[in-house]
């Protein structure tokens, strides 16, 4: 469905009439390489996410049968439809994890970190007054770490736990109401994300499964204090170095609780501060794309 729904006749002939190099964002607009070789032979797909295993955690996730059936589906579906990713003529994958996939499939696969909103860090001065959990709330594997939170953290922390996002479940309010110290904050705007994260103490990124690269892992890094996530949401980053690392609930209660006695340091301020210039710097990324694309043109 996320191919079809893209599906267009009329882009795929004016691709043909033009001999410029084409990129293509993610499996899902890959309709052209379908139609014509000579489109396959200058484009460079930009892959967001291994899409079957995506879906496949999807319909773990999902607790609607029907739901859960239509996620199998789409993923045997685009497990076969990624065999076209063999027939272009390079790949940038998102992450390590991503990279090695790929390139079994192509091997003109490079590693692209995602680009993002963040060209300098800003560290808050100061401790912040809560522990703060981030993400689109409709799917399926970010109600189950926001559930997993408010029933095996929240009770055991000591201070305020924000779940801030849209598409809020019912389940989720449910089971927020019962504890005083959880405070849901539905669909904040841009600015009113930016200003939640900024004013956390600590993020708390749980992961359930491997999936791409986290954006919401950046803004944090990028705008926020302490962060603590387990090894599937740091799985393929290289971002490791600049997280606190935590596997069990017990892990999350208690790096939570220590990140409130302490705000960062010059030390840590200055380590946080060389993502700027590193494989996550939007500069240095735009520079490799454009070099993978200068290439697919010579070819």
């Amino acid at each position: 469905y996320i191919v079809l729904s893209r599906k267009s006749d009329r882009l795929a002939d004016l691709l043909l009439k033009d001999e410029n190099p084409i990129l293509l964002e993610g499996l899902h607009c890959t309709y052209p390489l379908l139609k014509s070789s000579l489109i396959r032979s200058r484009t460079i797909v930009r892959t967001h996410n291994i899409e079957h295993e995506y879906y496949r955690m999807l319909a773990d996730a999902e607790p609607s049968m029907l739901k859960s059936t239509y996620f199998k589906l789409e993923a045997a579906k685009l497990k076969r439809h990624e065999s076209i990713l063999s027939k272009c003529n390079g790949l940038a994958a998102i992450s390590e994890t991503d990279r090695f996939h790929f390139k079994q499939i192509n091997s003109h696969c490079e590693l692209i970190f995602p680009f993002h909103a963040f060209d300098t860090v800003t560290v808050p001065d100061g401790c912040g007054e809560f522990s703060l959990f981030h993400g689109a709330l409709h799917v399926a594997e970010n109600q189950r770490a926001a559930l997993w939170l408010i029933s095996e953290v929240a009770p055991y922390l000591g201070h305020p736990l924000v779940i801030a996002g849209k598409g809020i479940t019912p389940t989720i309010r449910r089971e927020a109401s019962a504890l005083s110290n959880v405070r849901l904050v539905e669909s904040p705007s841009h600015e009113e994300m930016d200003n939640l994260i900024k004013s956390a103490q600590s993020h708390l990124l749980p992961a359930f499964a491997q999936a791409g690269m986290r954006l919401k892992l950046l803004h944090a890094l990028f705008r926020g204090r302490h962060v603590i996530a387990n090894s599937l949401m740091l799985n393929g980053t290289q971002l490791h170095p600049y997280c606190t690392l935590a596997e069990t609930a017990d892990d999350f209660i208690r790096e939570a609780r220590s990140s409130f006695q302490t705000a960062l340091d010059e030390k840590s301020r200055a380590h946080r501060k060389s993502l700027e210039n590193s494989v996550y710097s939007n500069a240095e990324n735009a520079k490799r794309l454009a070099k993978m694309i200068e290439k697919s043109a010579r070819n």
